[in-house]
């Protein structure tokens, strides 16, 4: 009997996508290259593995040579999933598929059958896998006490013309299930040109014709920005790499009325937003501010519910206090005297959206807050927003202010909806509507893609949010990118791209353990052979700016967060450079950030 761990399971998966019901059995895609003419089938598993495959399965108990129940021969695979998400992965180094046109098998419930399962290949291309639930070719499900033969088109799974190096049958629950069997895995060419299974593509939704609406702020320049979040310990960093960046990003947080608020971290108050000020114009930074008091604040604090943001805006003293603290930095940027950008509350706006469908009817403390620049405000979000800008503009009138657009707000997360017929205009314009309702004075809008790396997401939560970065199948960029277009041309403001996560399928290094995930959207921006494509097309959707920080510890960062030093373990899917600095990604970001700033993006209709 083969135990395998948790800790395996971390260097296994790979890009390999989790949803919350994902059975990986990794072996499925590709259209068969080459004759359809007969060619005998390939051995899998008959008894046991054939040549060259390995086990290499995850949170599962693992028996290969399972006496009862056997389909044909003398042995079976028997699979028990130990935990959510768990999956029986077989690996080999290379199986060319030339003339092969489906994966075939056979599988037994067990006593209970009705298993959720996912199958999924990966190759040697090192691209996403496509998952596919089993039930699609398997009527009536996993049967209870009785065999039944899987047929799978190769096409189906996507692989790509690379050779086959696994196939993987995931646990599609957060739960164990019961003990199932597999017998007679095998590739063949059932003499047919395959036709994939139907499955969801991407409608083309272009970014809207025309040029970007808004004005770009003459602080930021006329190139597309490159930033990244840069915490005071990580100052040695950004100025030891030499490279240079255009902006750097921190949090304020802590509450407005707690004693952990950021006004405390140093003395005397308010002194941390002076130091980063200072420190990011000795770098010759930009500085950027996301402000995010709303949830750290009393009453309820951390309580991330609707009703707990109704109850602290609707908190006089909450509200006195927020307006008070706001106003000290505006205070602070103000002496810095150069260009500073507030970034203002991610997710707050969405959660006020979902809750009233016009900020005017978002009921805020503002001029009943007492506050003595809140004279003659609407008790409202209208009232709030403007109370931010009054304050900036009496305090401050230098520094930039954004809204942020959450991808979710309107109730559909566009960023993970596989729908093809969704339609991500009305989406847009819905979230736009709402933002500009909150009425003049905000120089830019800011969206968040993500807050933590696909592979994190997969592994940790078991969420699928890995996006296509060939633009074929949904989720994928170019959906996002016609989102932030029509979103851009209904707010009439420019779009910065906040807080994208930092992994990549490139290093050896991103090996999908705590601060190693893998991703793909650095190298979709910033990779040599397309980044600047990519980038053409973000631009015309109204981006001028991104901004690259983990949302979370354990994800991945540009820094030696791990305190590992230079890490290269064995490769996954594909990704086989070798790392020779201690950037917990192997250096990815710091290469490619450095080559795209020597000649960045000129930004269209910029001077």
């Amino acid at each position: 009997m083969i135990t395998r761990t948790s800790q395996q399971r971390l260097y296994l998966l790979g890009r390999s996508v989790i949803t919350p019901v994902v059975l990986a059995i990794g072996l499925l895609t590709l259209v068969a290259c080459g004759s359809q003419a007969a060619t005998a089938p390939r051995s899998i598993y008959e008894d046991a593995l054939s040549t060259g495959w390995a086990d290499w399965s995850w949170d599962s108990t693992i028996n290969l040579a399972a006496n009862s129940p056997v389909k044909s021969g003398t042995h079976s695979i028997s699979v028990t999933y130990k935990a959510g998400w768990g999956g029986l992965y077989l690996h080999h180094t290379s199986v060319p598929l030339d003339g092969y046109t489906h994966l075939q098998f056979w599988i037994h419930g067990g006593g209970s059958g009705g298993q959720n399962l996912y199958v999924y290949a990966e190759d040697l291309s090192g691209r996403k896998p496509v998952q596919v639930p089993l039930s699609r070719y398997l009527p009536g499900g996993v049967a209870a006490n009785a065999w039944k033969a899987v047929s799978i088109p190769l096409a189906d799974l996507d692989l790509s013309d690379q050779p086959l190096t696994g196939l993987v049958w995931q646990n599609g629950t957060a739960s164990s299930q019961g003990t199932f069997y597999v017998d007679s895995i095998r590739l063949i060419n059932d003499g047919v040109t395959p036709t994939p299974t139907p499955q969801p593509t991407a409608t083309p939704q272009p970014t809207p014709a025309g040029a970007p609406e808004g004005v770009i702020p003459a602080a930021l320049g006329s190139n597309m920005m490159l930033g990244l979040s840069s915490l005071p310990d990580d100052y040695n960093w950004l100025v030891q790499s030499h490279i240079p960046w255009s902006a750097r990003y921190t949090y304020l947080t802590g509450g407005v009325n707690t004693p952990n608020n950021w006004t405390y971290w140093n003395s005397p108050t308010g002194q941390y937003a002076t130091y980063y000020l200072n420190n990011s114009g000795q770098a010759h930074c930009l500085p950027v501010f996301t402000y995010y008091q709303i949830l750290a604040s009393n009453p309820r604090p951390y309580d991330e519910t609707l009703p707990a943001y109704v109850a602290k805006f609707n908190d006089a003293n909450c509200m006195k206090a927020y307006y008070n603290d706001f106003k000290l930095l505006m205070q602070k940027c103000a002496a810095f005297g150069k260009p500073v950008l507030v970034h203002v509350e991610p997710d707050t706006w969405g959660y006020m959206m979902m809750t009233k469908s016009s900020p005017a009817l978002y009921t805020v403390k503002v001029a009943s807050s007492g506050h003595a620049d809140a004279t003659e405000l609407p008790n409202n979000a209208v009232g709030f927003a403007q109370m931010l800008v009054r304050l900036r503009d009496r305090y401050a009138p230098k520094v930039l202010l954004a809204l942020h657009a959450s991808t979710w707000a309107e109730g559909t997360d566009i960023t993970l909806n596989t729908d093809p017929s969704y339609n991500v205009k009305a989406n847009a314009e819905r979230t736009g509507a709402w933002l500009s309702a909150l009425g003049a004075g905000w120089n830019l809008v800011f969206v968040d893609v993500a807050d933590r790396d696909a592979a994190y997401k997969q592994i940790v939560r078991g969420q699928n949010t890995w996006w296509d970065e060939r633009d074929l199948r949904l989720p994928n960029f170019a959906r996002v990118a016609s989102w932030i277009g029509y979103l851009n041309r209904k707010v009439q403001r420019r779009i910065i791209v906040w807080q994208i996560p930092l992994g990549n399928t490139k290093m050896l290094s991103c090996d999908n353990t705590p601060g190693h995930y893998q991703d793909n959207r650095v190298q979709y921006f910033l990779d040599a052979a397309y980044g600047q494509r990519h980038l053409a097309a973000w631009a015309q959707a109204g981006v001028i700016g991104l901004l690259f920080g983990r949302g979370d510890t354990n994800t991945t960062t540009n820094t030696d967060a791990e305190r590992d030093s230079i890490t290269n373990p064995a490769a996954i899917n594909g990704n086989t450079r070798r790392a020779t600095v201690a950037d917990d990604d192997g250096g990815y970001f710091r290469e490619r950030a450095a080559a795209y700033l020597q000649t960045p993006f000129h930004l269209p209709g910029a001077p």
